[in-house]
C-alpha cells in the first residue's frame, strides 16, 4: 500500500472505528486479507466489517438441515471454557471461529484441547474438537475430558441423545465415521509423529453430509 493510500485508510479508520477497538481490530485483519489498492476497495473492506458486525446483532436463521447458526454454534463449548473468538471470513475464503488451547494436565509439556467451527458467511458447517497430546505418558486425564467434551458436543449439535453405538466409541476413543441424519460423524487418531516419539492428535468431528 502506498504512502498516500496508508494515509488515507488511516483517516477512514479514525472516522469509522473511533474508539471502537473491536471494529479496529477486525478492519486490521480484513485489509491484512484483502490487501485493498484503491480507495474504493479501502471503503469496502470497512462495509464488509459492518455487514458482519449486524449480522451478528441480528443473527439470520439457519435451517438444521443445513448447519448451525454460527454465533450459536461458538459457543457451544463453554460449559468446558472452549469460548472462541469471532466467527470471520480466513486467508482462502473459508469463514471460522476457534478457541484458545486449553492446557489439560500439569507439567512442562502439556497437553490441549481445542474447539473450533467452519463454513460459510451465515452458516456453520463443521464443528471441531481436537485433543493435541504431547505428553502421551499422562494423557488419561486428557483422553476422559476429551471424550466428555465430544459427548456434549454431539448433543449440542444435533439436540437429542447419541446412539449407544456412537457412545461407546467416543467414549473408547476409537475411529468411526457415521452417518447420522444430515451429519456426519467422526473420530480419527493421527499419529503425527510417525513413530519418532508417541505424540499424538484425536479430532472428533460433526459435519453437514452434503
Amino acid at each position: 500500500m502506498d504512502k498516500k493510500l496508508l494515509r488515507y485508510a488511516k483517516r477512514q479508520a479514525a472516522i469509522n472505528c473511533r474508539t471502537n477497538l473491536d471494529y479496529l481490530e477486525r478492519w486490521q485483519r480484513a485489509v491484512q486479507r484483502e490487501r485493498p489498492e484503491t480507495k474504493k476497495a479501502i471503503r469496502e473492506v470497512f462495509e464488509g466489517v459492518r455487514t458482519v458486525l449486524k449480522r451478528e446483532k441480528s443473527p439470520p436463521p439457519v435451517d438444521p438441515k443445513d448447519g448451525w447458526s454460527p454465533w450459536s454454534a461458538k459457543d457451544f463449548m463453554q460449559a468446558f471454557e472452549l469460548e472462541t473468538g469471532d466467527y470471520h471470513q480466513g486467508y482462502e475464503g473459508e469463514w471460522f471461529a476457534e478457541s484458545h488451547l486449553k492446557p489439560v494436565g500439569k507439567g512442562f509439556s502439556l497437553n490441549n484441547i481445542t474447539y473450533s467451527i467452519g463454513g460459510e458467511a451465515s452458516c456453520a458447517k463443521q464443528l471441531k474438537l481436537k485433543l493435541n497430546v504431547n505428553a502421551p505418558d499422562s494423557d488419561d486425564e486428557a483422553r476422559a475430558l476429551f471424550s466428555q467434551a465430544a459427548l456434549y458436543l454431539l448433543l449440542k449439535a444435533s439436540q437429542s441423545e447419541p446412539t449407544k453405538r456412537i457412545e461407546r466409541k467416543i467414549e473408547a476413543l476409537e475411529d468411526f465415521e457415521f452417518a447420522s441424519g444430515p451429519h456426519t460423524i467422526s473420530l480419527k487418531k493421527d499419529d503425527w509423529s510417525h513413530g519418532t516419539r508417541p505424540e499424538y492428535d484425536l479430532v472428533f468431528k460433526v459435519e453437514m453430509t452434503s
